[in-house]
């Protein structure tokens, strides 16, 4: 079964207007919503019918040394946007139980303010059964998407002699319930998989 693939560009805020209509759907950073209003504004006049994604700025948060963003932050966010989905807290190198915890914590908030749940899950470096763990963990929650960083997938690509993807793929084929590509986003009850290339400039999402 082949499915298709949709494109999430990540613009700065001068160019959002011209390159969103390219978009099939919008994900949107936590901490430019926060520290730029011209930026939150587009996103929540932005009616084109397309899925708006409130992503929590993990990346950004991990590079510059900053804590997450709670739940409460990230629901008013989202809530500013009209988004449709919400990026649980997630963290990159450090124990994959860090992430679980924080998701299962933030899991009935964002599903309580009527918000789907986006979950990434993250481990120590190398530590490929605890990635894992934190995916078969998500599959038993009222989550609607799961996705792959590619601060953790790069890592663990290396790591393992680039081994990584095709035993990601064939524990998800197992259990017949994702789709998996670069950012990436592995949407549940999809069968089959798709692994693409990172790409900067814009998150590819598949379902």
């Amino acid at each position: 079964m082949n499915y298709p693939i949709k494109f999430c560009h990540i613009s700065p805020t001068k160019y959002l207007s011209k390159y969103s209509d390219y978009n099939d759907a919008h994900l949107i950073l936590a901490h430019l919503v926060e520290s730029d209003p011209e930026y939150a504004d587009f996103y929540a006049n932005l009616d084109d019918g397309m899925y708006k994604i409130m992503d929590n700025s993990a990346f950004e948060m991990f590079k510059q040394g900053r804590p997450m963003y709670d739940s409460s932050k990230l629901v008013a966010m989202g809530k500013r946007c009209k988004a449709d989905c919400i990026v649980m807290s997630d963290y990159p190198r450090e124990d994959w139980t860090k992430t679980v915890e924080a998701g299962d914590k933030m899991l009935p908030d964002i599903i309580d303010a009527g918000f789907q749940a986006f979950f990434v899950p993250q481990s120590k470096l190398g530590d490929f059964d605890g990635y894992l763990q934190g995916i078969e963990w998500a599959l038993d929650q009222p989550i609607k998407l799961i996705g792959m960083s590619i601060l953790s997938l790069l890592l663990l690509w290396v790591l393992t002699r680039n081994k990584v993807l095709s035993h990601v793929v064939t524990r998800i084929s197992c259990n017949d319930s994702f789709h998996a590509s670069q950012y990436s986003i592995l949407w549940k009850d999809l069968v089959s998989s798709r692994i693409q290339e990172p790409i900067r400039s814009f998150i590819v999402l598949v379902w």
